[in-house]
């Protein structure tokens, strides 16, 4: 458990909010249903206009599909996170990315 977890939010720098969004989604990525219910549901909607946004005009309908995606690849493991080269949040918007591209490459309407 993080050395941050029995302290109020404003009470943490940034950095160890940062630490503490890491660690929420290395917890995601190795499955846990908690971490990922916290993330789609505190990111969910701002993740969803990235991916709108990504998929561009008139393709926007195909967002809901990428965020699942991103969803279930990490709760499958399928997607996996080591903080130290990269933060969670360009991290998250990296994988998205991907998934939006290999969406649009394959012409695909899940």
């Amino acid at each position: 458990m993080s050395s941050t977890a029995h302290r109020k939010l404003s009470e943490l720098t940034d950095a160890e909010l940062l630490e503490e969004f890491d660690d929420l989604v290395v917890h995601a990525t190795r499955g846990d249903r908690y971490a990922l219910t916290v993330l789609s549901v505190g990111l969910g909607p701002v993740i969803f206009d990235e991916a709108r946004t990504v998929l561009g005009p008139g393709r926007e309908e195909h967002a809901c599909g990428i965020v699942n995606e991103l969803f279930m690849g990490m709760l499958r493991g399928e997607l996996s996170f080591a903080p130290g080269a990269v933060r969670a949040g360009p991290w998250l918007g990296a994988q998205l990315h991907v998934l939006a591209a290999r969406r649009l490459l394959s012409g695909s309407s899940q």
